[in-house]
């Protein structure tokens, strides 16, 4: 055991040893965007946000982890809050997205199956502040840029 150990622990410095983690345009910024102080987001720079809504009011924001699950804070679920999920969405003030020529489709609305909040939160001093959101229907990337998992 103790040669497996050892061994695997030292894989990583190995110089042939390679990893990809994430896919390669996986939250790629341009090196132009990092370096502008005013950078406006581009709508197509944050695919995996969550619109947290009740009767279209933000009530919390999440991020889409995989096809049926939205990572939120625990503080956002609450059992007699009824919460859709919208994902697509650049500015929920239009009705239609656009950053100049570029234009979104339509956002999409999800409706939530079931809600899990780590068993150790503590609404009186939020720590372990962090939940799950089952969708109750599977999300399809569609192979769409506005709308897509973290990869992680």
């Amino acid at each position: 055991m103790y040669w497996i150990l050892l061994l695997t622990s030292l894989l990583p410095w190995h110089p042939h040893a390679t990893a990809q983690f994430l896919e390669p345009d996986c939250g790629y910024m341009s090196p132009e965007a990092l370096q502008n102080e005013e950078h406006q987001a581009h709508i197509s720079e944050s695919p995996w946000m969550a619109y947290l809504h009740k009767s279209g009011e933000l009530v919390c924001g999440g991020t889409l982890v995989n096809h049926r699950f939205i990572l939120t804070a625990a503080h956002c679920i609450r059992e007699d809050e009824n919460l859709t999920v919208r994902l697509g969405e650049f500015n929920s003030l239009t009705s239609i997205d656009c950053n100049g020529s570029d234009c979104l489709p339509p956002s999409e609305d999800f409706e939530i199956d079931v809600a899990f909040r780590h068993g150790g939160y503590s609404r009186t001093n939020r720590i372990h502040d962090i939940g799950l959101l089952r969708l109750a229907k599977s999300v399809e990337y569609k192979g769409s840029r506005y709308i897509d998992g973290t990869h992680v």
